[in-house]
Order: C-alpha cells, then sequence, then structure tokens
C-alpha cells in the first residue's frame, strides 16, 4: 500500500485525552500534507520520534519528545514492524529543509537498507508542495518528478 507521510510536530495541543494525531499536532506541515493525502486518496501517516509510523487517525496522548540523530536507528528498527503491520510498500514523504527533521529521513533509509529495499519512499521538499496541490487539484497525478 503506497502512503502519504509526513513528520510529528513540536507544536502539539495538550488536551489530556487521546486524540488523534492528525488533531493532536498544529503545525500547518499536517494539514498540508494531510490535504494532498486526500486529493489522491491515499491513506495519511504521521512519523512521531515517540509513536513510530502511525496513521493520522490513530489515537495518541500528549508527550514532549525531541528525537536526535542518535536515537534514529532506534526509531528504524521500530518502524520496520509498524510498516510490515500496515502492509505499506511505498512512502511519500513530505519534508522541509530543517536540520530537525534529519533524524526522521535517516530513521526512513536506515529502515529501508535493512529490508533491503532501494525505493520505499520518495522525498517531496516543502517548496514543491505548493505547486503538486495546486496542478493536481482536480485530477489525481500518476507519476511524480522531484527535483532536488
Amino acid at each position: 500500500m503506497k502512503v502519504v507521510c509526513t513528520i510529528c510536530s513540536r507544536h502539539k495541543r495538550e488536551d489530556e485525552a487521546l486524540l488523534a494525531a492528525n488533531l493532536r499536532y498544529t503545525s500547518p506541515h499536517i494539514g498540508t500534507t494531510e490535504e494532498i493525502s486526500k486529493k489522491w486518496s491515499l491513506p495519511f501517516f504521521i512519523l512521531s520520534g515517540k509513536c513510530g509510523l502511525i496513521p493520522a487517525d490513530e489515537q495518541i496522548p500528549y508527550y514532549d519528545y525531541y528525537l536526535k540523530q542518535d536515537a534514529s536507528d532506534a526509531l528504524a528498527f521500530f518502524i520496520a514492524n509498524q510498516i510490515q503491520l500496515h502492509g505499506i510498500t511505498q512512502i511519500d514523504f513530505y519534508k522541509e529543509d530543517k536540520g530537525s527533521w534529519a533524524p526522521y529521513e535517516h530513521a526512513l533509509k536506515k529502515e529501508a537498507t535493512l529490508r533491503k529495499l532501494n525505493s520505499l519512499y520518495t522525498c517531496f521538499h516543502r517548496r514543491i508542495v505548493a505547486s503538486i496541490l495546486f496542478h493536481f487539484k482536480t485530477r489525481k497525478p500518476t507519476h511524480f518528478w522531484i527535483f532536488n
């Protein structure tokens, strides 16, 4: 199964009750990536340093955790099981060019290496997401071309 994914965010609703991940995280990139997944009728997942690779509607508690580079290998092992559990075969990963996002991308790359997959995920940089949304507003794309 192909999914659309982005990372969690440090900005969260602090409700004590469990909330769906897409409601817990409040950064704009969450909503933008979710919009893309809806337009393309693909499941939306969020890569959390604490919870791993989770469906956007999964109920999660409030937490405060910052993923550092030295913990990204452990995250890779953790998400390997989740990828298999959910039957994920391809991830369209939406990212920004920020140092704080690097451990998440590293975990995805490491997971793909562990399973000897060369094309588990494709990165889409923030600068092209707006044009993707505009260009494909009324039709579903069949191929993506990424220019880094």
